[in-house]
This record gives structure tokens, sequence and C-alpha cells, in this order.
């Protein structure tokens, strides 16, 4: 049975020390949103004249922990994590030795992960080889996981020898099982599959981070932006900061990258092995990616940054594919949803209009890659018939909008949307109620202008 929280809380104080609690039991009234003694950063901020001796206490009580193979329950990965976020990375540099080994037995918790994360962040070349090397075989387990890709990702972030990395890890992603049938003969359902892998949340996100770090709309969690902040240590030869002082209050301006790459090179150096399998899992998912939350921003991405034929052509077809229709319903069960066309998909329509817009930007800019394009693709599909019904919803008028801005297709978009207009008495006089029309037709303007 799983200890209450409140049972969970007194426990951990004990093991931060019982003098301390006690002597921190009638410090008056806390103010809201203090942490209290019942966390190893309240305990500490309330006495942070014995930070030293709680710390080393605490470390060695953690140590007995590790070498007894308990690092698989959360009450010590909540307690480890504690502990390595407290001390500050000079002190995690010190205990990744001792850690890197156990790190897969860390994966079954946010703050295990967390504490994993930090492990590889600010340990050596030899403490991520461990743990590279206890991942082999758990990788897909690991990304799959809501809380554990977060150390896999720092993992891959952060080790130099993207060579390793590229032969030990990436290449499990993409695996696919062979074993089709139990021994029985019946189906065996696949646990991780490609399509789990194109729309899930952590799956995505590991990708994305290397895609776009730099995108603030895709990682937007606190513990997230603080564990893939760039990881420093003291230079060699540095005095070294004990334990008595908060990790917080310490010049951090001379320090090094515990990394001797640049950031850029390693993401450059694995992106070159991941382009074609990714390529080729857009390709096969985009009509179930354009309509998921983070399957429709790795797409974006993938077709952004390397604007494949393939991609493009599997785009292009949702967007000129008529609806299936509702499905029919059966009796007791609630009703079923109809199929939305694309360009009324709220998630699809949007993907597609910031691609026609990045495309049209890059175009401008000169720093599109070379590749095809998706709005050239797309209007040598688009005939008066599939236009009028992008323009007879506001959803497919933005979209229509964004296509404008393409300088290639511009001037043919413009022509074809006058001609639908003139030829639609109801779109003229739907043009002062819909925004989505106004839009067009201020695109419009502005482009002959």
């Amino acid at each position: 049975a799983e200890l209450p929280k409140a049972d969970s809380r007194a426990l951990r104080q004990e093991l931060f020390g019982r003098e301390h609690v006690l002597a921190t039991a009638s410090t008056g009234e806390r103010k809201r949103g203090d942490e209290g003694a019942h966390t190893l950063r309240g305990l500490l901020t309330l006495r942070p004249d014995r930070r030293e001796v709680i710390l080393t206490k605490l470390w060695a009580l953690l140590q007995k922990m590790v070498d007894k193979q308990l690092c698989q329950f959360v009450y010590v990965q909540e307690l480890l994590c504690e502990y390595l976020e407290c001390a500050g990375p000079a002190q995690v540099a010190k205990a990744a030795p001792a850690l890197a080994e156990h790190a897969i037995m860390l994966l079954t918790s946010r703050e295990g992960a967390r504490a994993a994360a930090l492990v590889a962040a600010y340990g050596g070349a030899r403490e991520r080889k461990r743990m590279t090397k206890a991942l082999k075989g758990h990788v897909k387990a690991t990304l799959h996981h809501r809380d554990a890709y977060i150390a896999l990702l720092k993992l891959v972030d952060v080790t130099d020898d993207t060579v390793s990395t590229k032969k030990n890890i990436l290449p499990e992603i993409f695996e696919v099982a062979e074993q089709q049938y139990t021994a029985t003969g019946e189906e065996n359902a696949a646990e991780f599959t490609t399509e789990a892998l194109a729309t899930s949340a952590p799956t995505a996100q590991f990708f994305l981070w290397l895609l776009a770090p730099d995108n603030k709309r895709y990682f937007h969690e606190m513990d997230m932006k603080a564990l893939m902040a760039p990881s420093q240590l003291p230079p060699p030869g540095a005095e070294e900061i004990p334990l008595s002082v908060d990790p917080d209050s310490v010049d951090t301006s001379a320090w090094v990258s515990t990394s001797k790459k640049e950031p850029e090179q390693r993401r450059r150096e694995l992106l070159s092995y991941l382009r074609q399998p990714l390529i080729d899992l857009c390709a096969e998912h985009a009509a179930v990616m354009l309509r998921r939350p983070y399957g429709s921003k790795l797409l974006f991405e993938v077709a952004r940054r390397w604007r494949p034929a393939a991609v493009h052509a599997r785009i292009v077809e949702e967007l000129t594919k008529e609806p299936e229709g509702a499905a029919e319903e059966d009796e007791g069960e609630e009703e079923a949803k109809p199929t939305l066309p694309l360009w009324e998909d709220p998630k699809g329509h949007l993907t597609v209009k910031w691609l026609f817009i990045s495309e049209a930007k890059d175009d401008e800019d000169g720093e599109g890659e070379e590749g095809s394009s998706l709005a050239a693709d797309f209007t040598a599909d688009l005939n008066d018939e599939l236009l009028l019904k992008y323009m007879g919803c506001n959803r497919g008028c933005f979209v229509i909008e964004a296509l404008v801005k393409v300088p290639a297709v511009r001037a043919g978009v413009i022509k074809r949307v006058k001609r639908v207009l003139k030829a639609t008495p109801q779109l003229k006089a739907r043009m002062k109620t819909s925004k989505g029309l106004q839009a067009i037709n201020a695109e419009a303007n502005r482009a002959e202008a």
C-alpha cells in the first residue's frame, strides 16, 4: 500500500535529522508558499547555518540506499532528487560516479528522471558512457515514458560522443518488433507503435528539442526549462565550493560547459542520422500527425527544416481529400463525430497555415533549404471547386491567406480567388461578415500594391 502523504512527510523529516526538525518546529507562522521543514530546500532555508551537516548526513544515508539497490523505490528517488538539486552542480559531479550505473533504476518517476538527468548533465564522459550502456535495450520504453524521456533527452543532448549515441541509442528508437504473434498464434499487439512515436508527447518533445530547442512554444514547463539549461561546472583547478555555501549565491560567470562540443554541433551531427527516419515517419503518419497536438508540431518542424517531397505529397493529399462523413452509430453508443476535412480541422489548418507562412518567410529571406515547395505542390492541385470549399469556411480562408503570402504562387492564387469570388455571389455577400474572406482580400490587396 502507498504511504499517506502526511506520513511520508513525517518520515522524510526524520531522514533529514530529528534535531533539525525539532529546532524548526516552533519557528512561528510561515508565510503562504513557504516550503517548511518537510522539504530539504525548506529546511535549509530555515537552518542555513546547519547546511553542511544536513547535506553530509543525508548523502551518507543515500549512499547506503544506493548500495542496497533501493533506487527503484519512488521515495528514494524523491529524496535523491531533492539532495542533488539542493547540493548544487559541483556536488552532483562528485556523486555522479556512484549513481551512473543505477540510472536505469531511477526512471520510474518524475523525480527519479530529474535525478538521472542531473547525473547526465554534470557527470563526465565516463559516467555518460555507463548510462548509455545501462539504457541499451530500454531506450524505447524510456522514450515513451511520460517522465523518463527527460533523462534520455538530457543524456543525448550533452554527450559529445555522438557516434556512440547514433550507434547505441538512436537506432533502437525506430526498431520495429519482428514478432507479430504469440506462441499460441494470437496476434501480439505492439507496445510502442510508430504512430505513438510520431504523436505522443514524450517522443515529440524528444525530437522537437533536437529540431527547435529555442522555440519557447514547445518547452513551457519550468522543470523542463531548468533541466535543459546549459550545464556548467567550475573550471579545473578552481577552489572547491564547500557544502555550507548555497549554490544559488555562487558566481558562475567563470564556469565552463560540461561538454566540449557546441550544442549546435552535437544536434547537427545527431540530425544527420535522424533526418531520413523522421521524414519516413512523418510521411507514413502525416494524416494522423496533422490532427494531433504534438504530432502536428513535429510534422511542422520536419517539413519546415528539410522540405521533403514525400511529406509534402502526404500533406497535399490531406489538403485535397474530401471528408468521409460521419461514422454510423451503434445502438447504446455515443454519437460518432464526423471526420473533418483538413481545412476545417482545428489543429490541421493551423499547421498548414504556419507551413505556408514559414515557406514565404524563408523564400523572402533567402534561407529556405533546397527541396520541394509545399505551396507550389498544393497550388497545382487547387482547382476552383476546391478553392470554393476553402473559402466557404473561416479556417479554410486563413489557409488561403497564408498561401497568398508565398511569392512563388501569389499571383496565380490571387487570380483564382478573384475568379471564384466573381462566379459566386454568395461569397461576395459574406465579405462584410467573414473575417477569413476579409483576411484574404486584405492580403491580396497588399500583395498587388
